[in-house]
């Protein structure tokens, strides 16, 4: 039998929440094979998972994701969490239903229906506000709030979006699955038609379509997350990892991952490194 409402960080010995504007927002790391029981929660859960892998399961329904991947689970839906041999790390936005009643009504079937996509920008922007709660100055509430608004407004565009055109193709996955194959390698176009079977021309316009950014600009996005989770779970140097990543240099790869998360590389490292104290 469930408890009337669990907290999100139910299960994880580390985690840090900050609660500004009305939004509380948690960085959570579940460790590997954890499973939780049914439960629910009192607020909508609007989670972006950075790291690792794990499965919500509504409705008799596993759900399961990977970094990129956004999904939501409505206030008071039960549901069980298994977490894979990794763990998971979780960025977790929950809008206080009255003091954000305005939001919420804007945010429509975002916060009252079940959503499971694979989000590039939302990815971005919960790195981003990682990035602040664990490395926090003056204006980080200020931040927080602004990017927990940027990150639901994405999240409700990228859903008008996929609500108003048909159903992506299957070879549209295809091709996104070979590139998270490959983001040290990436593909030429010619090798992501002759996977997609299609004319690079009807590849490009529907890749931007169904994804919101270019095949370019993902695949950059991949390679800059693949750099936050060295800098994240490794003491590799920098400049190793700005090499790894495809950059010229570190100043280059230093800019982009600026754009990118809202924190040069160094700051970011410092920001991510939680020791079990800090729980």
């Amino acid at each position: 039998m469930a408890r009337r409402s669990d907290p999100v960080s139910l299960g994880s010995p580390r985690f840090r929440n900050a609660d500004h504007g009305g939004f509380l927002v948690s960085d959570v790391w579940f460790p590997p094979g954890l499973v939780l029981e049914p439960h629910h929660h009192d607020r909508t859960v609007v989670a972006v998972t950075l790291g690792g892998g794990w499965d919500s399961v509504m409705g008799g329904r596993p759900r399961e994701s990977t970094p990129g991947m956004l999904l939501t689970e409505p206030a008071g839906q039960r549901h069980g969490n298994h977490f894979g041999p990794a763990g998971a790390r979780v960025l977790i936005v929950q809008p206080d239903p009255i003091a954000r009643a305005e939001t919420q009504r804007a945010c429509g079937t975002l916060l009252t229906d079940i959503n499971h996509v694979q989000a590039p920008l939302p990815h971005t922007l919960a790195r981003r506000l990682s990035a602040e709660i664990r490395y926090p100055d003056a204006t980080s509430p200020l931040a927080i709030e602004a990017l927990a608004l940027e990150l639901l407004a994405s999240a409700v565009r990228m859903e008008g979006r996929a609500s108003g055109r048909r159903r992506p193709p299957l070879w549209l996955r295809w091709v996104i699955d070979y590139l998270q194959a490959h983001v040290l390698d990436p593909p030429d176009l010619a090798t992501l038609t002759g996977i997609a079977g299609v004319h690079p021309g009807h590849l490009v316009r529907t890749f931007r379509r169904h994804q919101g950014l270019s095949v370019a600009s993902y695949t950059r996005r991949l390679r800059l997350d693949w750099a936050a989770e060295r800098l994240a779970s490794t003491d590799t140097p920098i400049a190793e990892i700005a090499l790894a990543a495809g950059f010229a240099d570190q100043s280059h790869f230093t800019r982009a991952f600026r754009r990118q998360l809202g924190a040069p590389p160094a700051s970011f490292r410092r920001s991510t490194r939680l020791a079990p104290s800090d729980a």
